[in-house]
């Protein structure tokens, strides 16, 4: 993204003149600085969600997994004939 940069002011004009051209450059550079600021608070509470997400579906996953290889083991077991149980 393109910073929008303002012209600056000629050296010709009054000391008045550039004060206020300075305060005006000031105000847009603030103005920019908030938003970026609002920008970067939204992004990161995007981020978080989406890191809970990751970790729910890991959690599951693992959970699952862990299923699976206990009933995969049994089966095992059961099918070497030893009995669980």
């Amino acid at each position: 993204m393109k910073a929008k940069t303002t012209p600056r002011p000629p050296l010709s004009i009054n000391t008045g003149e550039r004060l206020d051209a300075i305060e005006r450059q000031l105000r847009q550079i603030r103005s920019e600085l908030e938003n970026l600021a609002e920008f970067e608070s939204r992004t990161e509470s995007v981020v978080e969600r989406k890191v809970y997400e990751i970790k729910a579906v890991a959690y599951v996953t693992l959970i699952v997994a862990s299923a699976l290889l206990a009933l995969l083991l049994g089966m095992l077991l059961n099918a070497s004939g030893i009995r669980v149980g």
